[in-house]
């Protein structure tokens, strides 16, 4: 009897957008570690929006 391959069931759109919301949410914590740091709020926002476009990036890819 020849053992059975497990194929991977996520198709390739999945799994690109479960990377997308890990960079998301990388891009959260290090938002709010810069903005408790640096004390502004404006630096955290930039960090957390420039993540939102390096997921968008990857996703759709």
């Amino acid at each position: 009897m020849k053992k059975q391959i497990k194929e991977d069931s996520t198709t390739p759109l999945e799994k690109r957008e479960k990377i997308a919301e890990s960079i998301i949410m990388i891009g959260i914590f290090l938002g709010i570690n810069v903005w408790a740091f640096a004390g502004t709020f404006i630096w955290g926002l930039v960090v957390f929006v420039l993540s939102i476009f390096i997921a968008q990036f990857v996703f759709w890819k």
